[in-house]
């Protein structure tokens, strides 16, 4: 049987130098193979424990000076002590020091192995010793009363008259000595260790009492009052509480007992293997991953959109980070999230970030939306998805988990903890008393933040703390110094700016606004004015309102972002930019709505004059339609005149010439001329 020394984790991370993160996550990977000990937790849970073998060598020797420190075990070497009176080639000690066993050895015995075996060896050690003179002469071991051992099996008796013992186990220590050297002074770990001989001897009975745990979900005690029930039935003793307990926890195996117990999901969080990413292999931009998470605060809406104002709500947030510098690069709050509030962070990160080479998201359908998927190969950007109910692969988990302990769980009562469970009875006490406050009009008064102190406060957290703060990750060491970097500055240094990729081939500030944003058709009405909703835009400025004014009556696209009302982009059918829209609405509860009422009134008079001039230039330049048929036919009956008025009519101007061709190009650069 193979030998194997079990560490807690603690001890592992005390030889090691790892975190308890560090040791659980090499657990998970197989890289340190591990199994549940008899000692449980404060939980009630099995503890683990790992294997020594599976540490670094140096690791391994560090463990074994420790243990040797322990347990008083003295490192000592080969020698003989030879007898005063008798030659020295000849003479055997008794006190003879013991051989030197290897720490490489002993590291794989537990402390209690090593001192047993140590204890054994010291005894054993004059007879190793004679064996090893008996070459070609017999050695003497000389007694203090003047008596001589001259053969093996009397240097036996002595020695185990000695030590107490019988000759036949000193005998066995050495065979097993010199079998399997120091290992073999170790006693064997009991092979049915861990067992219980009840349900070895009823098999029936254990496979009942898994069913019962596995299949039909029952409490370890429920289990325990069945067995108890068919042991009287079939008038056998009954196992004990702690005997069924440590059998269902010992041999069924933990990733069986989650899958049963509670679920695929959790098995595929706990137990299935995953792929770790080469981080040292990768750059910044190469991946790009997103998210949403939902703040553990109350606070009161007065900021965002679908929600009533200052009603209680827990905020989400929209993050993106790159994968190989865990940098944060964009975040935008919402009530509920959708692909819109993807989009929005998406293009902010963009802008400051330049464009990643991939995009790694969930399975949802916001992230599964075909403005998404649209924008992203027009920017050359491969789309990649997580693998379902398998929250490990995205490494912005971490992310979100840090934000919740470290900037969550700062804002006091209003915290709400991560789970019903965990939530403390301050943050239900003050959503009563905000209740009260507002059934008596007075919920000005509340203790509950507004969600814009939340959103500013966590923006200033993750740009300065979070992105500027060193990151323990892997990966995240720099090599010059060989200490953790901050996930922005190693962004920056492995990524400058001018070695990114940034939108190509446009002179138009807001191209990145008319791919993310939302595009719907509509068609221009009068004023240069589209109509979405409820809300009406109108030209932002004078050239988009003589080039809105030529659309009148057409269909063109309008982009906005539904996160920012105020502004609009007014595309053609090929997505090109016409000119600039904002709210209506907006504009006029601003603090110059005097002002832009006088100009959005002087731009109509410019354009009714404009179109005026315009079609009076083309007034009679040309033969209408009706004269050309006059002309044409042939059968048009003699004109009669009409019968002379009472007064004779003044007589007509003269024509002399027609007016000179007029653009309607010209027309419109003159009439943005006067609207400046």
């Amino acid at each position: 049987m193979s030998r194997e020394l079990w560490l807690d984790k603690a001890t592992v991370c005390k030889v090691t130098g790892w975190s308890v993160r560090t040791v659980e996550h090499k657990a998970k990977l197989g890289e340190l193979p591990s199994r549940a000990s008899s000692k449980r937790g404060r939980n009630g849970k099995h503890e683990r424990e790992f294997a020594a073998s599976s540490l670094p060598g140096d690791v391994q020797a560090k463990l074994m000076q420790h243990r040797l420190a322990e347990s008083h075990i003295p490192e000592t070497q080969m020698a003989v002590i030879p007898h005063p009176e008798t030659h020295a080639d000849r003479q055997i000690s008794l006190f003879i020091s013991p051989p030197a066993i290897s720490d490489e050895v002993r590291v794989s015995l537990s402390v209690q192995q090593n001192e047993l075996a140590q204890r054994r060896l010291e005894a054993i050690s004059p007879m190793i010793e004679f064996r090893k003179k008996s070459n070609g002469y017999k050695p003497v071991v000389k007694l203090g009363d003047g008596r001589e051992i001259r053969n093996l099996d009397s240097l036996a008796v002595y020695i185990a008259a000695q030590h107490k013992i019988s000759r036949a186990t000193l005998w066995t220590w050495y065979s097993r000595f010199k079998e399997k050297g120091f290992l073999g002074l170790a006693d064997d770990v009991r092979s049915d260790k861990g067992l219980s001989r009840f349900f070895v001897d009823y098999p029936k009975l254990a496979e009942m009492a898994q069913a019962k745990y596995l299949v039909e979900k029952l409490s370890v005690k429920r289990v325990h009052e069945v067995l108890e029930r068919q042991c009287t039935e079939q008038k056998i003793d009954a196992p004990c509480y702690n005997t069924v307990r440590a059998y269902l926890s010992s041999q069924i195996p933990q990733p069986v007992s989650i899958m049963a117990r509670e679920g695929e999901t959790e098995f595929h969080k706990k137990c299935a293997p995953y792929i770790l990413p080469n981080y040292a292999s990768m750059l910044p931009s190469d991946e790009w991953v997103c998210d949403h998470a939902k703040h553990d605060v109350w606070v009161l809406n007065d900021c965002l959109a679908g929600e009533q104002r200052y009603a209680p709500i827990r905020p989400y947030v929209t993050a993106i980070i790159d994968m190989r510098t865990r940098a944060l690069l964009s975040a935008v709050w919402c009530i509920n999230p959708s692909s819109q509030t993807i989009s929005t962070a998406l293009r902010q990160a963009i802008v400051r970030h330049g464009i990643p080479k991939k995009f790694y998201v969930d399975n949802g359908k916001d992230f599964l939306s075909n403005v998404i998927s649209g924008v992203l190969a027009q920017l050359e950007i491969s789309a990649m998805h997580c693998i379902p109910r398998h929250p490990q692969s995205k490494n912005i988990e971490r992310f979100f988990g840090t934000m919740h302990e470290r900037f969550d769980s700062l804002w006091g009562d209003a915290y709400c903890g991560t789970s019903p469970s965990d939530r403390p009875e301050a943050c239900d006490d003050l959503r009563r008393e905000h209740e009260k406050l507002v059934k008596t009009g007075q919920a000005h008064k509340s203790r509950i933040k507004p969600a814009s102190n939340l959103i500013a406060l966590c923006q200033a957290w993750m740009e300065n703390d979070y992105n500027f703060s060193p990151h323990g990750g892997r990966g995240m060491k720099d090599k010059a110094t060989g200490d953790f970097a901050a996930p922005m500055e190693m962004f920056d240094k492995l990524l400058p700016k001018e070695n990114r990729r940034f939108l190509k081939d446009t002179n138009s500030p807001h191209a990145l606004e008319a791919l993310f944003w939302k595009v719907e058709p509509r068609v221009v009405s009068e004023g240069g004015c589209v109509t979405i909703g409820d809300e009406r835009y109108q030209p932002a400025d004078a050239g988009s309102y003589g080039a809105l004014f030529e659309q009148i009556a057409r269909k063109i696209l309008v982009a906005r972002d539904p996160h920012d009302m105020g502004n609009a982009l007014a595309l053609d059918m090929d997505r090109k930019l016409i000119g600039y829209l904002q709210c209506q609405r907006l504009v006029a509860r601003g603090p110059v709505a005097e002002e832009d009422i006088k100009q959005g009134m002087r731009m109509q008079r410019a354009a009714r004059r404009v179109t005026r001039d315009y079609l009076n230039s083309l007034t009679g330049r040309y033969e209408t339609e009706l004269d050309r048929m006059r002309r044409n036919s042939g059968r048009m009956p003699a004109e009669r005149g009409l019968p002379a008025p009472p007064e004779v009519m003044p007589p007509l101007r003269k024509v002399v010439g027609l007016p000179e061709p007029v653009f309607v190009g010209d027309m419109v650069k003159n009439f943005l001329e006067e609207a400046d």
